[in-house]
């Protein structure tokens, strides 16, 4: 697949949807895996505050994604390194290609100190270094309550929402969990209307707008912008605590 944005991205025309909510309880009939990116992706990633500020915190993100067997079964293989001055988080994600359920998840976290693996399959954790027992039980717990409902990688956010079945008006109740990082949540995100952005070449690309509000601080919300071509993340916005976050698309390609 040939380069289709660079990270800086212009605003054309935008468009707000005001109808009736379409809620989908998300489950795996709902999704749809030919919109998999299959290759490598990259996303720079930078913090401003306020809005207008000039950019800190760069760090840049390479995803990859494949087709593979793992366990005998059909998967998408999700390998992410983040860089700055040093790696400083990296993850192995293995998705059940008939479902988009967790099969293995390891990740790495340079302020954690530590790697931790998630095994689905077996449901067990284990780590590369001896952690306190406090962060062990918690994680045993949230990892154990996972199994009782479908839940998808909250982690691989990214690939996630290119499956799903977007619509103006249409909101989605999505069952996540992300390893190591709390209880299984059930978040509501909605596309709240679609925006043209713009390659530094002029090409315009039509994107739906998918919206999460956090309900822990009033005004504080997660956004994405999907490519209604391909249903790629494009850019991300997040803004809490009077802060911006944003994950800009660099590079997509087989």
């Amino acid at each position: 697949m040939k380069p289709i944005l660079t990270a800086f991205l212009i605003l054309l025309s935008s468009n707000i949807f005001s109808q009736t909510r379409d809620t989908i309880n998300v489950t795996a009939k709902d999704l749809n895996m030919s919109f998999v990116p299959s290759g490598h992706i990259s996303y720079l990633v930078f913090n401003r505050k306020p809005k207008d500020h000039a950019a800190e915190k760069l760090v840049k993100v390479n995803i990859n994604v494949r087709k593979d067997i793992y366990q005998n079964k059909n998967s998408f293989i999700v390998d992410q390194i983040w860089e700055a001055d040093t790696i400083v988080h990296s993850a192995h994600t293995v998705l059940n290609a008939d479902d988009a359920s967790t099969l293995l998840h390891t990740s790495f976290w340079k302020r954690l100190g530590y790697s931790a693996t998630y095994d689905f399959i077996n449901r067990k954790i284990s780590y590369d270094k001896t952690l306190p027992d406090s962060v062990v039980q918690k994680n045993e717990s949230d990892f154990k309550r996972s199994f009782a409902d479908f839940r998808l990688n909250w982690h691989s956010d990214l690939i996630v929402f290119t499956m799903l079945p977007y619509k103006a008006g249409r909101s989605f109740r999505m069952p996540f969990y992300d390893p190591g990082f709390g209880e299984p949540a059930t978040e509501i995100y909605s596309v709240i209307g679609n925006e043209v952005l713009t390659e530094h070449d002029g090409k315009p690309t039509d994107c739906w707008i998918l919206n999460l509000d956090f309900t822990s601080q009033p005004g504080a919300y997660q956004r994405f912008w999907i490519a209604k071509s391909n249903q790629q993340i494009v850019k991300e916005e997040d803004y809490y605590m009077g802060g911006y976050r944003y994950k800009l698309l660099f590079a997509l390609k087989e």
